[in-house]
């Protein structure tokens, strides 16, 4: 596992961190203890909460009471409802729940989703639970116009974006102009399957546009010793200002594969095939918008 500068407060996390939420057939506390300790064997150091349940609560309780306060990074995600402002009864009630649930006394992070739940007043509530203690960070998560403003309102210290093979100039300007502004960020959604089943086959030959017909993704199902995820995984890996980037575990062998992703090297001919296969989707969705 490699390890990266989270913005510029001088903490690192590792390379891949793992997105633990309820749900995914572990119904009994060990099985959690299981993945987490999977997790640390492998490196991992970066852990995302979207939800609590007492199953995963208990679980999260039990390993990490065996670990050094210092080695984690433990992140909790906040779904606010769209239009809502962001109220301190709401999230401070949540930081409290988690820390109950899980044993942990601060978080290292709390990001709110989406950006136009947090106003200017909603940030400077969310700050007096960092001047608490109980948060060492604040952050946002999503894209568009709302998290460009708070990007450059410099009130913030993480940045939680998507961030794939997929991703245009505007993505790439966001976590670009995040980690200009001292910011960590943290990417999310690297493996798109749904996009990718999509748009696997090769587009047709069009004379008109050269890089028509290069072919589609499927080339990410025909890389030697490799699978589609993993190299999805590797290639948003390959932007320096991502600090770490998410993952969701089906199984401690999918975790075990997808922790190893950090220390490959991504195959010297997989990016030059990625941009092509961009640019010829692209090419061919432009096409169809003005047939």
């Amino acid at each position: 596992m490699r390890y990266r500068p989270l913005g510029g407060r001088g903490q690192v996390v590792s390379a891949v961190s793992l997105i633990l939420q309820p749900g995914a057939g572990r119904r009994r506390p060990g099985d959690w203890v299981s993945l987490i300790y999977t997790a640390l064997e492998c490196g991992v150091s970066g852990f995302e909460i979207r939800g609590l349940d007492p199953v995963l609560g208990e679980g999260m309780a039990q390993a990490f009471s065996n670990v050094d306060r210092r080695l984690l990074f433990v992140v909790l995600r906040l779904a606010l409802r769209p239009g809502r402002p962001a109220s301190l009864s709401a999230i401070g009630g949540k930081v409290q729940g988690a820390l109950a649930a899980t044993g942990l006394d601060h978080l290292d992070a709390v990001l709110i989703e989406p950006p136009e739940a947090l106003t200017g007043e909603g940030i400077k509530e969310m700050a007096a639970l960092k001047s608490a203690g109980l948060v060492r960070a604040l952050g946002v998560a999503g894209s568009g116009d709302g998290v460009d403003a708070l990007v450059g309102s410099g009130r913030l210290d993480i940045l939680a974006a998507d961030y794939s093979l997929l991703s245009g100039w505007a993505e790439r300007r966001r976590v670009r102009a995040a980690t200009a502004c001292d910011m960590g960020v943290i990417g999310c959604g690297s493996f798109p399957k749904d996009e990718l089943e999509r748009l696997t086959k090769p587009a047709p030959r069009d004379r008109g546009n050269p890089l028509a017909g290069t072919g589609g993704y499927g080339f990410l199902e025909r890389t030697k010793d490799w699978d589609s995820e993993s190299l999805c995984l590797a290639y948003a890996l390959t932007e320096p200002s991502i600090a770490s980037v998410l993952v969701e575990a089906q199984s401690i062998d999918h975790l075990e594969q997808l922790a190893a992703v950090p220390d490959r090297e991504l195959p010297s001919a997989v990016a030059a095939q990625i941009e092509m296969a961009r640019f010829s989707s692209l090419a061919r969705e432009e096409a169809q918008r003005t047939a």
